[in-house]
């Protein structure tokens, strides 16, 4: 059964940031500490601790009885797929945030992206570029990698280029909830279930776009 802790916000929040956690207690902190840095302010973050055996429920237990915008899903060991579908079945603003627990987010960057979508009517999905860190661990072939996706800005840039290589970093991405529900959520297969799920909506139809601004280090 899956309980959760912490108060939901009163009001429907401006966006839904869901962020699975499995054994992540050492970048965790960090990461929450970005988020509540967030200058759009009015969003709630879905952690779904799957399965954690170390102290990742324990620290967010803590900070969720320190942020009432922190919900917490607590499903047992599901894996990645299911515990972002239980995130999104939970979440109940209309933007969609992904965020991995060993991430760090912009400031700017929740605001920046539902400005966009607000302002975008036709756009199903925005990423932004990413940073990667720590640099001291970065291989050669993943910096060539980032920076082709930091190339792949317009829909048509990501269209034209979506079948070479996933587009998109997954934690960078903000999507229209009712969009993602609308074709199925993520699936579980034999492949990365970002780059399948951005495969759907390009052949479904719908435009994605990337903001020109680093927002995510990666």
């Amino acid at each position: 059964m899956t309980a959760s802790h912490g108060s939901p916000v009163t009001t429907a929040p401006a966006v839904s940031i869901v962020m699975p956690c499995h054994n992540a207690a050492e970048t965790l902190g960090e990461c929450l500490a970005t988020i509540a840095q967030q200058t759009l302010t009015h969003f709630e973050l879905i952690a779904i601790d799957d399965g954690s055996s170390d102290n990742t429920l324990a620290l967010l237990q803590a900070s969720a009885q320190q942020d009432s915008r922190i919900r917490i899903l607590t499903p047992g060991r599901i894996g990645l797929v299911e515990a972002l579908n239980q995130g999104v079945a939970a979440a109940t603003a209309t933007f969609i945030a992904r965020m991995d627990a060993d991430d760090l987010m912009h400031p700017d960057r929740l605001l920046l992206q539902h400005q966009y979508l607000t302002e975008h009517p036709e756009i199903a999905l925005i990423g932004c570029q990413v940073e990667l860190f720590p640099e001291e661990l970065i291989q050669a072939g993943y910096r060539e990698y980032v920076r082709w996706q930091n190339c792949c800005l317009t829909p048509r840039e990501i269209g034209d280029r979506i079948y070479i290589e996933s587009p998109l970093p997954h934690p960078s991405i903000m999507i229209r909830s009712q969009i993602l529900r609308d074709i199925g959520n993520y699936h579980s297969g034999r492949f990365p279930e970002d780059y399948e799920l951005w495969l759907r909506l390009h052949q479904a139809g719908r435009s994605m776009a990337k903001l020109p601004q680093i927002l995510l280090s990666w």
